[in-house]
């Protein structure tokens, strides 16, 4: 099995008839944003699931360069997020999407499901829920990794 970093992320979106599986980096000034995406069909099996997670959890980057956020490099990371989720703006982007964050932590993943506010508003974008976040040891198969991002979908709202 090869090596997750202990502190990494991933991001997991479905949307209606595909998801999308973001890679992240933690920037040197602690933000977290998107790196590298993947897109999967809705009906992607439970292994397919964790098989793209544990891939995203891998190509975790510590310590990137913090991204000037109005350049063309940082325009063009947000249209390949859009690109992959098979739409042209934000606001279609959100609508109907569930968003899961997937941190690896000691010997263990937790996922934990979001409320999507949309795009405009004073609660727009995703914001963690309450509850604590369903965890499973980094031990177990990708069948169970793939099974516990889709429970963790169920209760976003």
């Amino acid at each position: 099995m090869i090596a997750i970093n202990e502190d990494a992320c991933a991001s997991a979106y479905w949307r209606p008839g595909r998801i999308v599986i973001g890679a992240m980096a933690r920037t040197v000034h602690r933000a977290h944003i998107g790196t590298e995406w993947w897109t999967l069909p809705a009906s992607a099996t439970h292994v397919e699931l964790g098989s793209a997670i544990r891939r995203a959890l891998v190509a975790f980057q510590a310590d990137a360069p913090h991204p000037d956020f109005r350049s063309a490099e940082w325009k063009a990371q947000g249209k390949a997020r859009l690109r992959a989720a098979g739409v042209r703006s934000e606001r279609h982007y959100m609508d109907g999407s569930k968003l899961v964050h997937v941190n690896a932590s000691g010997d263990g993943l937790a996922f934990t499901p979001t409320r999507n506010g949309g795009t405009t508003g004073p609660n727009r974008g995703y914001h963690k829920l309450a509850a604590l976040p369903a965890t499973v040891s980094l031990a177990v198969d990708d069948d169970r990794v793939g099974m516990a991002l889709a429970e963790a979908w169920a209760c976003c709202t």
